[in-house]
């Protein structure tokens, strides 16, 4: 079932919002230190501890106000010492991040490069 409705001219005008335009005098506001520190990660290899002591290696793609954090090429490790599970892109909610960092261990990037790479080549074929 559809339904079409019309406005006249001067419902038009009363309903449409123009776009806010940017005012030359309104200056940017600063980062305050902890937006700088994430927008530093961004792209960057995160570890993340979970509540349930899982550790998440991924692409730190970004953020929002609720805390939650968006991951790609991501790892599951359950162990310091066992391999990791492939999961894809995640979201992480905030509530569950016990520990955030950038990630030094070297564990994921091997994948991802020569994941990289196959596609890359998958892309030349095609």
């Amino acid at each position: 079932m559809s339904s079409q409705v019309s406005l006249s001219s001067d419902e038009v005008d009363d309903r449409c919002v123009e776009p806010r335009q940017a005012n030359q005098t309104e200056e940017k506001k600063p980062l305050t230190p902890g937006r700088e520190k994430l927008q530093s990660w961004l792209d960057k290899s995160l570890r993340i501890v979970m509540t349930d002591s899982r550790i998440l290696v991924g692409d730190f793609l970004c953020t929002d106000r609720a805390g939650n954090v968006i991951l790609g090429m991501c790892y599951e490790y359950t162990d310091e010492a066992a391999e990791g599970r492939y999961l894809g892109s995640v979201m992480v909610p905030g509530k569950h991040i016990v520990k955030m960092e950038v990630d030094t261990s070297g564990k994921a990037p091997s994948y991802r490069a020569s994941n990289k790479m196959a596609y890359d080549q998958q892309q030349q074929i095609n």
